[in-house]
């Protein structure tokens, strides 16, 4: 397991690596959080992604895109 730490003003970016898979998931933290804390979260996250990956589900599926003009919300198309 490698942790890579990218500061972002205030805030600190933690990305977990399996090195076995190359899988990565990231958190977002305070700048002055505990680095065990941020550490145990990416941790976290990456595990949840690896079990989903094996139990096929990957990604949640897309939402669809809204047909233009339509009677969706607000918000912009891109």
């Amino acid at each position: 397991m490698i942790f890579e730490y990218m500061p972002l003003g205030a805030s600190v970016k933690v990305t977990a690596v399996d090195c076995a898979t190359g899988a990565e998931a990231s958190v977002l933290g305070p700048l002055g959080a505990p680095q065990r804390d941020l550490e145990r979260l990416a941790l976290h996250k990456l595990q949840q992604r690896i079990l989903r990956e094996m139990d096929g589900l990957g990604r949640a599926p897309e939402k669809p895109t809204p047909e233009k003009g339509g009677r969706g919300g607000g918000g912009i198309i891109v």
